[in-house]
Formats: structure tokens, sequence, C-alpha cells
């Protein structure tokens, strides 16, 4: 869902063709006014206010969905924390809004921008950071520790920031320390879907992710 609280006159979903059956029915079968039924979210994706940490923003793919609400709310509510969005995906073309965080990084002096793309092709030009997303964020933030993050995509990505697979030192300290309180709630349906929030007095994390 990728439209902020805010902003619930329609609602809006991001969706990728990925040639599965769900895919191929949205994309060459539905028409406007089809009706379709569909679990939401469960509500554990959201800004979380009380903290003053910086904000890093990792999504891959659709996964800039719900991190774009996270972002418009930041903005609607002034939190003027500073924050910065690594958005990752195979091609620049998948930047599907590109766009929106240009425009967002322009106007909010506080928000930075990273795109990052794990295979361009000689024909895209790409001159912008390449490899995995949550490995540029490793590179450019080695310690996390101070910071709130939300992460939400594929889940080789979001899984970087579970307590057992986390590989930076300092992050995954505060994973595991006993002033940690960790909530994970799955579904399962037609795709795997995973959703986390992590509070603790070092770091705080929410996580998601989904999986065709």
């Amino acid at each position: 869902m990728a439209n902020a609280p805010h902003d619930d006159g329609v609602l809006q979903l991001h969706l990728r063709d990925y040639g599965g059956p769900f895919s191929q029915h949205v994309f060459g079968v539905m028409k406007e006014k089809d009706i379709l039924r569909f679990e939401g979210p469960f509500g554990v994706f959201f800004l979380r206010e009380e903290s003053t940490k910086p904000i890093v923003l990792v999504a891959s793919g659709t996964g800039f969905a719900p991190i774009k609400s996270i972002i418009e709310t930041a903005f609607h509510r002034n939190v003027t924390r500073p924050m910065v969005l690594y958005w990752g995906c195979r091609r620049p073309k998948d930047l599907y809004l590109n766009s929106t965080p240009e425009k967002w990084a322009r106007e909010h002096p506080h928000f930075r921008y990273v795109p990052v793309v794990s295979e361009a092709r000689p024909e895209d030009r790409w001159s912008g950071r390449s490899g995995f997303v949550h490995r540029a964020v490793m590179e450019d933030l080695p310690d996390l520790s101070m910071h709130q993050v939300y992460a939400c995509g594929v889940p080789v990505m979001v899984s970087s920031t579970s307590p057992s697979s986390v590989r930076i030192p300092a992050l995954r300290n505060a994973l595991t320390s006993p002033s940690t309180r960790l909530s994970l709630t799955r579904t399962r349906t037609r795709s795997s879907r995973a959703a986390c929030s992590m509070e603790s007095k070092h770091a705080s994390i929410s996580a998601s992710s989904t999986q065709r």
C-alpha cells in the first residue's frame, strides 16, 4: 500500500508483472469495476515518531510502495530528522517512480536519495550506484546502531536485518540485546509475507518482505 494515512482518497497499490497467475490476471484480464478481494497490511509497518534518530529507508522493487507511504507521512508531519532512501532494482527502468524521490530530495534538504541498480546493461548508460541495495547501505553506513531503519522488498534483502543474518556488528548487538522487543507476524496465502518491527535502546528497525 503506497498512500500515506493522510492521503486516503484512493487506495494506491504498486504491482509488477512477474508473469505469475495473479500478475497475468491483473495485467491481462482485470477491467474497470471488477471486484477484487485481498488481505491488507496488518498495521505494523509505519513511521515511529517517538525516536529522534536519523532514518534509513531501504527498498527493493515494489517494496518502494510502503516506504513511499512512510516518507510522505514524515513530510506531512514535519519530521525533520535526516532521512536517506536506498532504492534498489535490477535496471534503471525498474525504478518506476524515480522522479518522485528525486523531487523529494530537491524539496527537502534533510532527505537524500540513493538509487542502486544491480543488472544495468550497456544501453542503460547507468552511472549511479551498482550492486545489491543492502550492500550499498552497509558500505555507506557500516554502523547503524544509532539509526532508525525501515526495509521492505525481497526476502533476501529484508533478511539482512534479521538477528540471524545481519552482518553489521553494532546492529547485531542491538538485535540480540536483552532490551530488544521483537514482534514477528507471518501469513501464508498465495504469497509469503513477513513484517517485523524492532525497538531497542541502540537501534530501531521495521522490516517487511513479500515473496511471490
